[in-house]
């Protein structure tokens, strides 16, 4: 018979990266005080406005949130994953996580 995939089975939330993504968007996580450099800066602002565009689509005031100009370049890769984990959990796709 057939594989893992049943119907309604629900991927569990990875706690630590949804508070992580909480905390950046609530000013509490820390950030690097200055630019890491601006090859990082320009790929984490693509990144940053790609997220931004498909979170608009589901939600403004949660697109709002995401600081494109402030974080591009000072977010750790583990902050950068963890905010697209966080929208992809609360705003994205909900309905593909138990909460």
């Amino acid at each position: 018979s057939g594989g893992g995939f049943g119907g309604s089975s629900k991927e569990a939330v990875d706690r630590e990266k949804y508070q992580l993504g909480q905390s950046l968007l609530a000013g509490k996580a820390e950030l690097a005080s200055t630019v890491n450099s601006t090859r990082i800066q320009r790929t984490q602002g693509q990144s940053l406005v790609r997220l931004q565009k498909k979170v608009a689509k589901e939600s403004s005031r949660d697109a709002e949130k995401i600081k494109v100009e402030e974080w591009a370049g000072r977010l750790s890769s583990k902050q950068l994953r963890a905010l697209k984990y966080y929208f992809e959990v609360r705003v994205l796709n909900p309905d593909d996580y138990g909460k």
